[in-house]
This record gives structure tokens, sequence and C-alpha cells, in this order.
């Protein structure tokens, strides 16, 4: 951490989060808004209620966590070896990916070899 973290701290205020109740059906939400309803929680006096936690958890929440979302985003069929794999390359695979988003069904367009020579020029 790019702080120091008191330990003893850190634990007391994970057990009180832990006895927090959760919103209705938070657990369906992203990440990102289930622990914004903890990080918004005030005490008494209008200052957050789990400062550390919140502290801990965002910079927990910033950390790369590999290439593993990159690598599943697109099918097997389309994508090139991981040791032949560019920056520009996966760059391109998820403009067009991004793009293919926009459409109401990109599971039907075929991603193929011209399409990603224009993701590389994009």
């Amino acid at each position: 951490m790019p702080w120091e973290v008191p330990n003893d701290i850190l634990l007391d205020e994970w057990k009180l989060l832990q006895l927090e109740h959760d919103e209705e059906g938070s657990h369906n939400k992203c990440v990102d808004l289930y622990w914004l309803q903890f990080m918004e929680m005030q005490d008494f006096n209008s200052s957050p209620k789990y400062p550390t936690v919140t502290k801990t958890v965002k910079a927990a929440r910033s950390m790369s966590h590999g290439n593993a979302d990159a690598e599943k985003s697109f099918p097997s069929s389309c994508r090139p070896a991981r040791s032949t794999m560019s920056e520009r390359t996966l760059n391109s695979l998820m403009t067009v990916k991004s793009n293919l988003l926009t459409y109401d069904k990109p599971h039907l367009i075929p991603i193929s070899k011209e399409l990603l020579d224009m993701g590389r020029l994009a």
C-alpha cells in the first residue's frame, strides 16, 4: 500500500463492516456499485464510517489483475497466440470489440482479419 495501514484498525473496521446489511440485490450489481454503498456510509459526525477499509478497497480496485479479462473478451477463433500478440494487435481487438457492442447483435458479426486491420488503423 502507498500508505501505512494500521492492521488493528483495518481489522476492527472490517469486522464492523461485515455486520452491516447490504442493499437488497446488491450482490447482483457490479463491484463498484456494491462497494459504493459501504463507502458512502457515514457515522453520527457525518464522516466516513469505514475510512480505512474504504481507502484499502479503493487501492485494491485500482490495481491491475493481469490480462485475463482482455483474453477472455475475445473468442478463441480470433485470438492470436499470446507470444505473438503485440500491443497494437491488442488495442485493435479492444477497439473492434468495444465498437461491436454498439450493435444489437454483435455476436453475429464475424471478426475477420480485415476487421482487425481496420481496428489497427483506428
